[in-house]
């Protein structure tokens, strides 16, 4: 019985640890935040089921050892992301900007490759904002659909926030609506119109436009503070690189930011002793 006892502790005993990376790649990022969102369903899932429990006047220990695992499984990987992201060359500006949350930049941040993005098109295209970007049957993708969702659900975040991006997102709405009116297109609800209507634009529609605008804007300003950081060369944006559009339309990284600049502390002078003479 002894000998039994021994052998059933041998298979429980997980193997130890292996020491923790202090860099990581992009693809590794990526999965962390994956597996993140998969084990918050799940400790969710247990949590709901222990609530019904409750309610029934019951327990279950199966469940309860289940949760509390899932929720130290949660809680390291989430420490795990935040000290990577804080790591990021590009930190010290978008965690001043609000609504960016560890998880949805992490999964932008962690797709891309810098250094293979020589202009701020290059972003736009590697994620899908460029005319004509659409899946077609038979054909090779040309940029990273996940990518592409990944920034709708960083920009949600990013009008949650309702900082200056949301500002600049509610700007280009208004503009892009009083160009509608102009043109004598009606803008109604995707569910009032018809497929006879002519002349009518969903309100849908309106809102895609600003937020691409503003999804835009933001990789653009992540591409220069990333580059800056990382001291690979920079280009003027398209419009006044090569459109000679005046100089007064750049919107700067940091003008976007909403909260402000922590400024370095001054390390103190050590007082050197004088000999006396």
């Amino acid at each position: 019985m002894a000998k039994k006892k021994e052998k059933i502790k041998k298979v429980k005993s997980s193997p130890p640890e292996k020491p923790l990376s202090a860099k990581i790649t992009g693809s590794d990022l990526v999965y962390l935040v994956n597996t993140l969102l998969s084990v918050e369903k799940m400790r969710v899932a247990a949590q709901v089921r222990l609530s019904h429990f409750k309610h029934a006047g019951k327990n279950c220990i199966e469940t309860e050892n289940a949760h509390k695992r899932l929720q130290d499984t949660e809680d390291y990987i989430t420490l795990r992301l935040k000290s990577f992201v804080q790591s990021h060359p590009a930190y010290p500006w978008f965690t001043l900007v609000r609504g960016i949350g560890n998880e949805n930049i992490a999964k932008v941040i962690g797709l891309i490759d810098i250094k293979r993005a020589p202009y701020i098109s290059s972003l736009w295209k590697w994620f899908g904002y460029y005319p004509g970007a659409k899946r077609e049957k038979g054909k090779k993708l040309e940029f990273n659909i996940q990518g592409k969702s990944m920034c709708w659900r960083m920009a949600g975040g990013l009008l949650k926030g309702k900082g200056k991006f949301y500002d600049f997102y509610l700007l280009r709405k208004k503009m892009f609506t009083a160009r509608c009116i102009s043109e004598g297109l009606e803008i109604k609800p995707q569910a009032q119109i018809k497929e006879k209507d002519t002349n009518v634009i969903s309100e849908g529609h309106v809102h895609n436009y600003a937020l691409r605008k503003m999804i835009k804007l933001f990789l653009a300003c992540l591409w220069l503070v990333w580059r800056e950081a990382e001291g690979l060369p920079l280009n003027e944006p398209y419009s006044i690189g090569i459109q000679k559009h005046s100089k007064a339309h750049f919107i700067s990284p940091w003008d976007m930011i909403d909260k402000p600049v922590k400024s370095p502390k001054n390390p103190k002078k050590r007082k050197h002793a004088t000999k006396k003479k």
